[in-house]
């Protein structure tokens, strides 16, 4: 029996924390998995890929997502596949891979396709056909999973398909989800502090007497933390966004990581 709260999120934890075990020492185009960027579909929800993998460690360079869901989703279910194909869209990637644990399937742009997309590629089936079985065959999926990183990897290394720069990743929508993601966390931070520290309490509302009015609030108004927070998220975006330019252009730059 399927242990208690071990679902498609526990799973997609597991496979990108083997994944990264597997890329572990490799110099290929897939350099690490992770799955932290979220997405703005066009009705206004927050969206996220499964699994990203990017062409470098620091993740300024995204090849391509995932979308996992577990055995009893079929492989080619409608709403996968279209939810795949939204997200590759939108973060401006030539491929994904949708996998439900026991089958995995590859879909590569494909301007002549009404879809924009084609299937280039399948792996399995492996024969877990139910959730109970995801842990006790993990041997199994962990074996499929060696093989699509190697087969991507070989992939990636014969076609031309390009990796997503992190300049042109961060467009409109990604920008906005940063922030829009971040931003609410951010502004009941500085307000916690703000109420225990004296000091920042001054500097802030100083700050808010004198701005206010640029963003359309007014100065006698309560101090609208999520603006402040807002600005500073977009500045230290726009300096990790700026320091990873430099690098184009400036060998000192590639010598030095942004912390």
């Amino acid at each position: 029996m399927t242990s208690v709260g071990y679902n498609e999120r526990s799973w997609g934890i597991d496979v990108i924390s083997n994944a990264n075990s597997i890329l572990d020492g490799q110099s290929r185009p897939i350099a690490r998995a992770g799955g932290e960027i979220s997405l703005k579909a066009p009705n206004g929800r927050t969206i996220f890929p499964d699994v990203v993998l990017f062409g470098d460690h620091d993740g300024f360079h995204i090849r391509q997502g995932w979308e996992l869901k577990f055995p009893d989703t079929p492989i080619d279910d409608h709403d996968l596949i279209k939810s795949a194909m939204e997200k590759a869209t939108r973060i401006g990637v030539d491929s994904f891979l949708i996998w439900n644990v026991n089958e995995a399937r590859m879909f590569i742009r494909d301007s002549h396709n009404k879809t924009g997309f084609r299937l280039k590629k399948e792996w399995g089936p492996l024969g877990i056909r139910s959730r109970k079985m995801v842990r006790s065959e993990k041997a199994k999926w962990l074996e499929l999973l060696r093989k699509i990183i190697d087969d991507l990897n070989d992939f990636f290394e014969a076609n031309s398909f390009s990796p997503l720069t992190l300049d042109k990743s961060f467009s409109d929508h990604l920008f906005a989800d940063i922030i829009e993601r971040y931003a609410p966390l951010a502004g009941r931070s500085i307000k916690d502090i703000s109420n225990k520290n004296a000091q920042q309490d001054a500097m802030i509302s100083r700050w808010w007497r004198e701005k206010s009015v640029d963003y359309g609030e007014k100065p006698s108004q309560s101090i609208n933390f999520d603006i402040l927070a807002n600005i500073h998220i977009t500045g230290w975006l726009n300096r990790f966004l700026f320091c990873h330019l430099l690098k184009k252009t400036h060998s000192k730059a590639k010598k030095n990581r942004v912390h």
